[in-house]
């Protein structure tokens, strides 16, 4: 049983708990635990790909559904995705944000590297304090 493909509802059932905000893992272990109260332990049910998936179908599912929600993990439309959600941020007032988009260097242009900044609304009100004027935060992990 363990060829058989993972069935439509399977996947449903995962797509619904990785919407409800569970990883691959503790999406595995609560499905799991669903399914071995609703069978009561059958091993053949257990053994059944169909039924179960397991880890390495997990984590494709989850992989799946994380590019059909937030969409491409790199490329142009990672940076498309990343203007429409700072836009998004500034228009709903959270606080202000900027993106420079990359350019790669080239013999006649240095290019420019990415830069995103992010300004949080409590950011704003404790700059507006005269010791915040002498903090600087920057990260820069590569």
């Amino acid at each position: 049983m363990s060829f058989r493909p993972v069935s439509d509802r399977t996947k449903e059932a995962f797509f619904k708990l990785f919407h409800a905000g569970h990883g691959p893992a503790s999406a595995y272990h609560t499905y799991m635990e669903e399914i071995q109260l609703k069978h009561e332990n059958d091993e053949e049910v257990l053994a059944d790909r169909a039924i179960c998936p397991n880890r390495h179908d997990i984590y494709y599912l989850h992989k799946k559904f994380l590019d059909q929600i937030v969409g491409a993990r790199n490329g142009k439309d990672m940076f498309s995705r990343l203007a429409k959600e700072i836009e998004e941020f500034n228009i709903n007032d959270k606080g202000c944000a900027w993106m420079q988009l990359y350019i790669a260097p080239t013999n006649l242009d240095p290019g420019q590297p990415f830069i995103l900044v992010i300004i949080t609304n409590l950011m704003k009100r404790c700059h507006s304090l005269q010791q915040a004027g002498e903090l600087h935060l920057m990260g820069a992990d590569l």
